[in-house]
Parts: structure tokens; C-alpha cells; sequence
């Protein structure tokens, strides 16, 4: 009986894989990740929130002119 030679790919992608029913597909560590609408998500919540940031800063700005406006008018 021939020895069967060893698949070192194989071999690899087994211990590379987080889930076992992927073993064999050919892609390394192809795991669930989250979707392209949940990043998506996330990019619009940081604007959101930079937007918010930046209407808060500009009424701070506008706030400290108008008290140093008035403070030259005394």
C-alpha cells in the first residue's frame, strides 16, 4: 500500500480556519464578518456625530464673540 503524501495547503487552511464547515473552499479564514451595510452604518454615525460636534463648537465660537462684542460696547 502507497503512503499517501501529506497536503501541506490543507494542513494550513485547517489550522488557519475559525470554522471547520469552510475547510476545503480554498479561502483562508473566510469567518462571518459583518457586512458592508454595517460598515456603512457606522461611517454615517461618526458623520452624524462630527456634525454635531462641529454645530456645537460653531455656537460656542458664535457665543464667545457675541459676549466680546458686548464686552467692547461697555
Amino acid at each position: 500500500m502507497a503512503k499517501k503524501k501529506p497536503n501541506f495547503l490543507s494542513a494550513a487552511e485547517i489550522s488557519a480556519e475559525d470554522n471547520y464547515n469552510m475547510v476545503g473552499d480554498g479561502i483562508i479564514n473566510n469567518a462571518s464578518r459583518p457586512s458592508m451595510l454595517v460598515h456603512l452604518e457606522a461611517l454615517e454615525q461618526r458623520k452624524r456625530e462630527r456634525h454635531r460636534e462641529d454645530i456645537k463648537d460653531s455656537r460656542q465660537e458664535r457665543h464667545r464673540e457675541e459676549r466680546h462684542q458686548t464686552a467692547e460696547e461697555r
